[in-house]
């Protein structure tokens, strides 16, 4: 059951390498806010100065990675043995999800000698969003040991941890060695507070949850988990507390499915099942193919004596129950 929850938590909240929003849409810049910039400072600057570059870049800083792909085709058309044009293009062919693609170009730019940390890291994050953790990892250690102060491939690591070994002491290590490096990102807090509970640590779990809070800035106020995970520590022990968090939570993140239903819990709880009904029906909107919301619906509709509506949930519940096991 443990498993189960902290897998149903994770992997609608943290949105990692493949969220849908790095696709196409401008949005806040992700944890890689270095790349490529920071390949520019070890970079020949007749690539980097050039109008064909400045003309990518401007697309780059706007995260426009339909417009920017063609620019860095041509860039390896022109400049075929320059690592960095390579690696322009497989950093936006990963933020384009063609990993394979996006591999095949980062690795060109390893071979042809490129020996900047960003590298190993962008080939780390491509090698995670197919699975391929101990690539993973071997990357991110390398990323390391080119640059031991760089926070990021700590934090990532400690998510790998957390999402997919599930090994919350290993993770907490991680995000500890990330905020050592970084110690005001509300979103490393965050994480390691997560790490906190699932060691069921509640008092330091509640501790990150709150500097979290109080760290978030204007660029990172859509960021709802450390209101998620207050409304979850405080929901045997504060309802009234819990259900503003819980809210707080989703007027952040409309989109994240456990917010909404942390909040139907916390309706249900205090008797307000209309409401409850309602934040599950956004639950199912915001991802159609969760069986869970579908059941939780069947049963608060039952209780309300709507049994058209129970029975549809129901039936939902169980197809996608059979198709996703979810």
């Amino acid at each position: 059951m443990m498993k189960r929850t902290t897998t149903f938590l994770l992997l609608t909240c943290i949105r990692l390498f493949a969220a849908p929003a790095w696709a196409e849409e401008p949005r806040e810049k992700e944890n890689l806010s270095d790349v490529p910039a920071a390949v520019l400072k070890s970079q020949d600057l007749s690539i980097a100065e050039s109008a064909d570059f400045r003309e990518l870049w401007s697309y780059l800083d706007a995260q426009r990675w339909g417009e920017a792909k063609p620019l860095a085709e041509q860039l390896v058309a022109k400049h075929p043995q320059e690592s960095f044009s390579h690696f322009c293009l497989g950093y936006i062919l990963l933020r384009q999800h063609d990993n394979m693609s996006a591999i095949r170009s980062l690795r060109r730019a390893e071979g042809l000698g490129s020996k900047h940390p960003a590298l190993p890291k962008t080939i780390g994050l491509a090698y995670y969003a197919i699975n391929q953790f101990l690539l993973f990892k071997q990357q991110m250690q390398k990323g390391i040991e080119l640059a031991p102060d760089d926070p990021w491939p700590h934090y990532y690591l400690g998510l790998y941890e957390a999402t997919v070994t599930e090994n919350f002491a290993a993770a907490l290590g991680h995000f500890d060695r990330a905020l050592a490096l970084r110690p005001d990102d509300a979103k490393m807090i965050y994480y390691r507070g997560f790490c906190h509970e699932m060691l069921d640590q509640r008092d330091l779990a509640r501790k990150d949850y709150e500097e979290a809070i109080g760290r978030l800035n204007s660029s990172e106020a859509s960021f709802s988990l450390p209101h998620q995970g207050m409304a979850r520590l405080l929901a045997s022990t504060d309802s009234p507390a819990a259900l503003r968090h819980a809210e707080l939570a989703v007027a952040q993140e409309v989109s994240v499915v456990a917010n909404h239903s942390i909040l139907a819990k916390m309706y249900e709880v205090m008797g307000r099942i209309p409401e409850a009904i309602r934040e599950l029906k956004a639950a199912v909107r915001a991802d159609p193919t969760l069986a869970a919301p579908h059941y939780q619906l069947y049963r608060l509709l039952t209780k309300q004596g709507e049994e058209s509506g129970a029975s549809r949930e129901l039936a939902e519940f169980q197809k996608l129950k059979m198709l996703y096991g979810s």
